[in-house]
């Protein structure tokens, strides 16, 4: 059987990986990195860490797969819009 991996940041990982070591189903990550389902937002904050990547990039990564997958014809999940990351915090002032 074949192993699939996926390299985001230069960060190469097999589904196996991403299952460990965010705690997601290896069917539910195939199914996100295939564009055939959405993280939602605990997902894509786990395997963003995984990677290392900020979840702007992941964002970047999976609607590329799901644009890809679109033009093969498939099925395409969304990025969810009622999930949208909070803004980033900036530090009181000193």
């Amino acid at each position: 059987m074949p192993t699939f991996t996926i390299t985001i940041g230069g960060v190469e990982r097999t589904l196996t990986e991403i299952h460990k070591g965010s705690g997601i189903s290896l069917s539910h990550i195939s199914q996100i990195f295939s564009g055939k389902k959405e993280p939602s937002m605990p997902s894509a904050r786990k395997i963003a860490t995984v990677f290392g990547v900020t979840l702007d990039r992941l964002e970047e990564i999976l609607k590329e797969t799901a644009n890809a997958n679109r033009a093969r014809g498939g099925a395409v999940a969304s990025w969810r819009e009622e999930d949208q990351r909070p803004e980033p915090s900036t530090p009181p002032a000193a």
